[in-house]
């Protein structure tokens, strides 16, 4: 399960490292850091998904990844959650346990996956879209 995270991870940092770059975390504290950053983009910034607080790891037109440094992921579900029940999107699918989380909703023609992971203190979720 573990090499599979950092298989998860290793991917999301190679395509950010495409979309962004590095730059360095001023408030890292003493172990130093770097942090991945993007620019949010279309249909994202449209769509006005709940990020406060996140900094956006990917924008492409198809998924976007946010990443949070609290590790609260289920924090960041409730809101993401509140965000598409109240946009009118039905659940498909949910599977939410601890660490993880795995969530389809739809509403027409548009269908949203979102999917989220804590690694090493830093909550991550991913929203894929999907039209049908």
């Amino acid at each position: 399960m573990r090499s599979r995270l950092w298989m998860v991870l290793g991917v999301f940092v190679s395509a950010s490292l495409a979309c962004g770059g590095l730059e360095e975390l001023a408030d890292a504290g003493s172990s130093g850091g770097y942090y991945v950053t993007a620019e949010l983009s279309e249909p994202w910034t449209s769509l006005g998904l709940p990020i406060d607080g996140g900094n956006v790891f990917v924008s492409q037109s198809t998924a976007v990844t946010i990443q949070y440094n609290d590790g609260q992921l289920d924090t960041h579900y409730s809101r993401y959650r509140s965000f598409f029940e109240n946009g009118g999107y039905d659940i498909i699918v949910e599977d939410v346990s601890g660490e993880t989380l795995t969530v389809v909703y739809r509403k027409d023609d548009l269908q949203y996956a979102l999917s989220g992971l804590v690694v090493m203190d830093v909550a991550t979720i991913t929203v894929g879209r999907t039209v049908l």
